[in-house]
Order: structure tokens, then sequence, then C-alpha cells
């Protein structure tokens, strides 16, 4: 059901990640069992929203991807990335559900810092579609409205205490800030569009 949403630029990602988390809710029964009356109704709401954004979603074109704005987030279940241009384009977005060993064991500092991996990435991934002549002016700003991994990311000496992947991931961050026009900077939630990934709504257009 979820895999026939082909959303390769996640421009619906809200709506993959709330048919994510139906199945994963669904999963939690037999194979043969019957479905609870509510979660037939979510899902029956769910194909509908699906229907209509077919319908009504409309793929920019041409956007130039040399400066643009990466939304991170994380809640105890799913992260969530979104890259948008200054002027509030969606370029693309991906977002994803914690396994379980993850969702019951990392905090949600940790899962934060591991949002901040997945943006570099996707933001790596979207510079490639820049001309070569020009990824010299690209510069992005990373959004994240985790306090404590901004600070860590900035601070330079860190906790001896700190667990050695985190360590490594904050030295990797940095790395990539230093080679690159590249800041993070903190935002409050509620203008955080990744936000609305982790939960699976549509907060911001």
């Amino acid at each position: 059901m979820t895999n026939s949403l082909y959303d390769p630029l996640g421009l619906v990602i809200e709506l993959d990640i709330q048919g994510r988390h139906l199945v994963q809710r669904a999963s939690q029964y037999a194979w043969d069992a019957r479905l609870p009356d509510d979660l037939c109704v979510l899902t029956s709401k769910w194909l509908a929203l699906v229907k209509k954004a077919v319908l009504e979603t409309k793929v920019p074109r041409k956007i130039d991807c040399k400066k643009l704005l990466v939304y991170v987030d994380a809640s105890q279940s799913t992260w969530g990335v979104d890259i948008r241009t200054p002027s509030g384009t969606r370029v693309c977005a991906k977002g994803g559900l914690f396994p379980q060993p993850k969702r019951d064991k990392w905090t949600i500092p940790r899962k934060e810092l591991l949002s901040l991996i997945y943006g570099r990435d996707l933001l790596i991934n979207v510079w490639k579609t820049v001309d070569e002549s020009m990824r010299d002016q690209c510069e992005a700003l990373i959004l994240s409205d985790s306090q404590i991994n901004c600070y860590r990311v900035h601070k330079e000496d860190q906790a001896t205490d700190m667990k050695a992947w985190e360590r490594k991931t904050i030295q990797s961050m940095r790395g990539f800030m230093m080679n690159h026009s590249v800041v993070l900077r903190h935002v409050a939630t509620t203008w955080n569009s990744a936000d609305g990934i982790t939960r699976g709504t549509f907060p911001n257009k």
C-alpha cells in the first residue's frame, strides 16, 4: 500500500510518514486478524489524502539550488529532513522511522544528531545537480531545534564522557561545515518545517 506512493523527491513526505506509521501499527496484529475499526478509518482517510495529493501536487521546475535552507528534526520514533529555497519552495525532503533498537534506547538529542547527518547527506546529493563550474557558489543554512546539538557542534572541546559515536559524528559535521559554506543555527520548533515530517502533518507549505 505505502510502496505504491512513488515520491522520490519527498514532496509529500508527510503522507509517506503517515502511511509508514499505519503499516507499523497494523504489523502488530496477526496477518489474519481483524484490524481495529479506528485503524481502518485512518487508513481510508490516508488513501483519500494520497489521491488528492496526486492530483494537486505540482513539481517545481528550474530551482536554483546554490543557496538552500536545510531543516532537520527527530522525534521519539521518526526523523525528517526538509530542504527548501530561501523563498520557501521545497526542493526535496526525506524521512523515516527509527528501527526499534534506536527508537527504544536512543535519546532524543542523539536522534537529532543523526538527523543532522541525514540532512548533510541529502544536501550533498542536491548540490551534485548544480553545474560543476558553479558549485563553489553553493551555500546552505542548516536549521535544527536541538539547542544541545547546535552547541556541541560549535564547541571545539567536547565532554570527555561523550559516546564515541557522538564524538565522531560531531567531528564529521564540523569538518563538513568548515570545508563548505554551511552554517548551523538553532530554530524554534514552530518554524522548523521538518517537525511536520516527524509528526506526519503539514504545518508548513
